[in-house]
């Protein structure tokens, strides 16, 4: 059975390893998906795994930057630890 990880202590610490995973995420995503390009010449494949790519790290830019504006937001409201 898996164990999971232990509840994050504070905001900051749950950013911390928000952005770990998300950094993975993305070094993931980059491996795999440039393998699968790799089984297939130049063309309408290999250009629909680049447009992939690029929306999947928008959107993890996106939610790094949904977890940033939360923080600034609980730093404003005092809730921050």
């Amino acid at each position: 059975m898996r164990k999971f990880p232990a509840i994050p202590r504070s905001p900051k610490e749950a950013r911390a390893r928000t952005a770990r995973k998300l950094k993975a995420l993305r070094r993931r995503n980059f491996d795999v998906l440039h393998e699968i390009a790799g089984y297939w010449d130049d063309g309408p494949i290999g250009s629909e795994i680049d447009t992939l790519v690029r929306d999947l790290d928008a959107a993890i830019d996106a939610v790094e930057g949904a977890v940033d504006e939360e923080l600034a937001r609980m730093d404003e409201e005092g809730n921050l630890l």
